[in-house]
């Protein structure tokens, strides 16, 4: 039911996922799996816009999320 009102289920659950990560670790690991048989959904946002847009609203400006990034735009 919650499927047929949301228009976009799966980047829904990716949404809720990054907003939820406590680690930028765990936000690299969602958004750049290093394993492609991953039991998780694979992340359905953009790793160009919208996922670094969450990470610099989340996240304090550190060396770790300033590599994150950088790594983010070189996966896209």
């Amino acid at each position: 039911l919650l499927e047929k009102r949301v228009a976009s289920w799966q980047r829904f659950q990716s949404l809720r996922a990054i907003l939820s990560a406590a680690s930028l670790e765990e936000v690299r690991s969602l958004a750049i799996p290093l394993d492609t048989k991953s039991r998780f959904v694979r992340c359905h946002l953009s790793r160009s816009e919208e996922v670094p847009r969450l990470v610099r609203a989340l996240f304090r400006p550190s060396n770790a999320r300033s590599t994150l990034l950088k790594d983010l735009a070189e996966s896209s």
